[in-house]
């Protein structure tokens, strides 16, 4: 094979890579935005129509789009209303009697509680009760798993042990509870958020770098 005919394959093989690298970056960095955009959408579409029955009963003729819009607004208003509610004492009240009646149905109450569970989990006001993040050995020495740090207590031997909720992956909602002391516990440089990111995720979308215990430690 003549050398100048060796080097123009060479190129084009090169050239090729290149091109077919560039178009699968692309294709990874537009297929996020794909999809946000479809999720986005089918929730407008989705909640909007919810009201748009009652909007179309006012005395006006509205276009598709504005009724879209407008019943998207009434739900953000209902979403507000309903969160001012439930953070005034008579309507956690109301609110607490309410989830006792759904609790009570056969069919309603474990789809219900699991999807309460994933919500209060990922909740700003769950994370808040989360102080920080550390790493523990568990089920064995050597293997390392993410913890959550929820708040210490003293033991009859005057001991400090820190309470430390280990969630299970993909479903941070269950886990285990154990009872640490300090030289058992490893803290992390994971903020609560990535943390949570990373279980729900099986690790896929974990942070690039993290100060896991070394051997020995």
């Amino acid at each position: 094979m003549p050398l100048g005919e060796s080097v123009n394959q060479t190129s084009l093989k090169h050239a090729w890579h290149s091109i077919r690298n560039r178009i699968i970056t692309g294709a990874l960095t537009l297929v996020p935005v794909a999809v946000t955009v479809f999720v986005l959408s089918f929730i407008f579409h989705f909640t909007s129509g919810l009201l748009a029955p009652l909007v179309r009963m006012l005395p006006v003729e509205l276009s598709d789009t504005v009724v879209a819009v407008v019943s998207f607004l009434l739900l953000l208003l209902l979403l507000y209303l309903t969160g001012a509610v439930a953070k005034h004492f008579i309507g956690r009240h109301l609110l607490q009697i309410g989830e006792n009646l759904v609790v009570r149905l056969p069919l309603v109450r474990p789809i219900y509680l699991a999807a309460k569970q994933v919500v209060d989990t990922l909740s700003f006001s769950q994370r808040e009760a989360f102080k920080r993040v550390v790493f523990v050995e568990f089920p064995v020495t050597g293997l390392f798993v993410i913890g959550f740090v929820t708040g210490a207590i003293q033991g009859r031997d005057g001991k400090i042990y820190y309470k430390v909720f280990v969630p299970t992956t993909p479903n941070p909602t269950s886990g285990y509870l154990e009872f640490v002391t300090p030289e058992r516990m490893h803290d992390s440089n994971l903020s609560v958020e990535d943390a949570i990111r990373t279980l729900v995720s099986g690790g896929i979308l974990a942070p690039e770098t993290c100060n896991l215990p070394g051997e020995g430690e």
